[in-house]
């Protein structure tokens, strides 16, 4: 039987494909917060995170048919989508010139309408992360949340390639596993 969250999950799908607002108000409710966790923490920046939140919001509503021929679940699909989005943010000759003349933000985050349940320490991963060997978070924290790709990852740890892909994909296994 399926769990209130795949009821949810499967809820908020078939009203997206219906092209429904409520559809996107459901994803955004349930997702939004722990979305911007994770783009903040690739970017650093709080108002470049709210703009890639926006764009990724923009391309779930646009691109929710691709959601459905990928074949994944909901919540690691937006993620992906987010992550790739802040990735190609930092890594793009724009954010390049903005990084060299912004200034520092707030350090205590004053005015974040996303306050403490979005700082990116205190964003919620799957249940499993907290099981993984330090090891594994720690390839997957560079990959995904530093946006480095395998090489890079390899290079900065001192470690062989196939070491980075293999903890990687015990990690990324790990976490699929329910709770």
């Amino acid at each position: 039987m399926a769990n209130q969250h795949q009821i949810i999950e499967e809820e908020a799908v078939h009203l997206l494909s219906s092209r429904s607002i409520a559809g996107m108000e459901l994803i955004y409710d349930r997702y939004a917060s722990a979305v911007y966790g994770i783009i903040h923490r690739i970017v650093q920046n709080e108002k470049l995170a709210e703009e890639i939140l926006l764009e990724v919001y923009l391309k779930i509503w646009d691109s929710h048919s691709q959601y459905k021929a990928s074949g994944e679940r909901l919540f690691p699909w937006i993620v992906r989508l987010a992550r790739n989005a802040a990735v190609d943010k930092i890594k793009s000759r724009e954010y390049a010139g903005a990084a060299r003349n912004r200034t520092v933000e707030s350090p205590a985050g004053v005015g974040n309408q996303h306050a403490d349940q979005t700082h990116p320490d205190t964003v919620v991963v799957p249940h499993a992360a907290m099981y993984l060997h330090e090891q594994h978070r720690e390839i997957l924290d560079l990959m995904f949340f530093n946006g480095n790709t395998q090489i890079e990852v390899a290079l900065k740890l001192h470690i062989p390639l196939s070491a980075v892909k293999a903890r990687a994909r015990t990690a990324i296994l790990a976490l699929r596993k329910p709770v």
